[in-house]
């Protein structure tokens, strides 16, 4: 009974030990955090063998509801390397006659790197060169015994007479027809010396045909400019008359001429002003006269078509040959750039393997020479877990920090979100890309972490994620419980859409014992080490395990080696 009494004044002590600390709790200011040493310690002295409850006992910090920004963000660490990077690689062998640069170097686009020596090269060179000479050669013989079989009129006329018919058999260099222009005749006649003295090209001219005494009109063409004798005693001049033909007269009619009443010594044969005999340039059989004795034709009319298969399998055959030369020409010709090697792009020389007096030999020939990277924007590669996936978009702002630049913060954008996803232990995995433009200090291959903003709020009524209770209630100050509705979270602070208002006063709960107690902004958002309820890493407190508050988010994703867990 004793025994009875003494525990129930040791619990009332305790009892009212507590609320004496509470009421000292309500006067302090928002966010101060209560100092319970002495209090306990009396308490503990009184109660005696009650230290043991005392130690778990649950006490509060107290928090003024405030307003600030927030995001939700996914993150992950990849390495650091340029977005355009290039392999210089030595296509030929050779020794290495220069190089223009060392490690470090920056070099533009086009700048000569390496240059090899191309002595073999040129000689195959010009052995493609004489090859595709010979086949040209080849092709323009070829060439014009195909076209020779089209026998074609060199001048404009009529055709006075032809030497073939239809089937002949007939040999290159063949007379063929023969054309004649016979609207212009021509006589050449004999003046004498002092007569031909007083005449001039030009010069109007009668000419008198022999038999039927008719004249025509006509014009000195030409004067001999050295004399002649003629019979033995008689120093001549022969002059040479154009007349029109009247349209009946032919060759060998014959014709004497006077001028100004000088009569010429003797008659002679009239011609016509040009007549061509037309020769075939290639054998064959005729297979068609295009154009019949007495027909007018112009330069370039087929007169007689001829036909020889052997003439048109070489002109395919020779068409060929002068293609396939001509490739090898270019091809081997081509070879000759790959001696001299220039910069791809413009960037940092970031590693060289090969320098001059090296040589390059068949074995080594796709080696890497040298490395360029632009430096002036790098890329890197996180994976994300399939159930945040949906949430990234490219162009999405991305918040970068590097290792090992603690001070160092870059801003990036998502490039790329890959559709190939890896799988591992049952979770699926999907690489994104960031890229940002290079700042003092990034190097290739330094480890960065990104946190992919997801979702932000600007001017939000922020508290403790962890101050908030199972139900999604937080506790004020008096010890009263409200309902509030969540929204984004950063893993350490959680927006309330509603429920609270700015200034009001909330409970955070601390531990007294063990570890000490936390501000509300401790790493992982948990005081003393743990989370009221149980729940995912950046939850709010008292959010059962597996589940999450509608509207809320966390921090979520994977290092560049796969996806990350929670």
């Amino acid at each position: 009974m004793k025994e009875k009494h003494q525990q129930v004044k040791e619990d009332s002590a305790l009892r009212t030990g507590f609320r004496k600390v509470r009421e000292m709790s309500t006067k302090k200011k928002a966010g101060s955090v209560i100092v319970l040493a002495t209090a306990v310690a009396a308490l503990f002295h009184f109660a005696g063998g009650g230290a043991g409850r005392a130690q778990a006992a649950q006490e509060y910090t107290e928090y003024a509801v405030e307003r600030g920004s927030i995001s939700a963000s996914i993150s992950g660490s990849g390495t650091v390397e340029p977005v355009n990077q290039y392999e210089v690689v030595a296509g030929v062998r050779g020794e290495v006659l220069s190089d223009t640069f060392d490690e470090g170097d920056s070099v533009s686009e086009g700048d000569v790197l390496y240059v090899i020596d191309s002595s073999d090269v040129e000689d195959s060179i010009e052995r493609a060169g004489l090859s595709y000479e010979r086949s040209l050669l080849t092709y323009e013989d070829s060439q014009k015994a195909y076209t020779g079989l089209s026998v074609t009129a060199g001048t404009s006329g009529r055709v006075a007479e032809l030497f073939v018919e239809k089937g002949d058999s007939v040999q290159a260099g063949s007379a063929v027809a023969k054309i004649v222009n016979d609207s212009q005749m021509t006589v050449r006649v004999p003046f004498s010396e002092s007569d031909a003295q007083g005449l001039s090209v030009g010069q109007e001219a009668i000419v008198t045909i022999e038999n039927t005494f008719e004249t025509i009109s006509g014009t000195i063409a030409s004067i001999a400019s050295s004399s002649r004798t003629e019979s033995g005693y008689l120093t001549v001049r022969d002059v040479e008359v154009s007349f029109e033909n009247p349209g009946y007269l032919k060759e060998g009619t014959y014709a004497s001429v006077s001028v100004k009443g000088l009569l010429c010594q003797q008659t002679a044969a009239v011609e016509y002003e040009s007549a061509k005999t037309i020769k075939a340039d290639a054998a064959g059989t005729v297979e068609k006269i295009l154009a019949p004795e007495g027909s007018q034709v112009s330069a370039g009319d087929i007169l007689v078509q001829l036909e020889n298969e052997d003439a048109a399998d070489g002109l395919r055959s020779s068409q060929l040959t002068l293609r396939e030369a001509e490739l090898s020409y270019q091809s081997t010709a081509k070879q000759l750039e790959d001696y001299t090697i220039a910069a791809p792009i413009s960037g940092s020389i970031i590693e060289k393997t090969i320098k001059a007096g090296d040589t390059i030999d068949g074995a080594d020939s796709q080696m890497t020479m040298a490395i360029i990277a632009d430096m002036s924007q790098f890329k890197f590669t996180i994976y994300v877990d399939e159930l945040d996936i949906s949430q990234l978009s490219e162009g999405q702002a991305v918040n970068i920090t590097c290792d090992a630049l603690e001070q160092l913060q870059v801003r990036g954008v998502v490039d790329n979100i890959g559709i190939n996803g890896s799988t591992s232990n049952g979770v699926t995995s999907y690489p994104v890309r960031i890229v940002f433009d290079a700042v003092d200090g990034i190097l290739p291959g330094m480890n960065v972490t990104a946190d992919i903003i997801t979702d932000e709020a600007q001017d939000a009524l922020l508290i403790p994620s962890y101050a908030v209770n199972r139900g999604n209630t937080v506790t004020l100050a008096d010890g009263s419980e409200v309902p509030v509705e969540l929204g984004l979270s950063d893993g350490k602070r959680i927006e309330i859409v509603s429920g609270l208002h700015e200034g009001d006063v909330i409970r955070v709960p601390s531990v007294i014992g063990g570890d000490s107690a936390s501000d509300g902004f401790a790493a992982g958002g948990m005081p003393g080490g743990g989370m009221p309820g149980g729940g995912m890493s950046g939850s709010p407190a008292g959010m059962p395990s597996g589940g999450s508050p509608a509207g809320a988010s966390f921090n979520r994703g994977g290092s560049g080696g796969g996806p990350s867990g929670f």
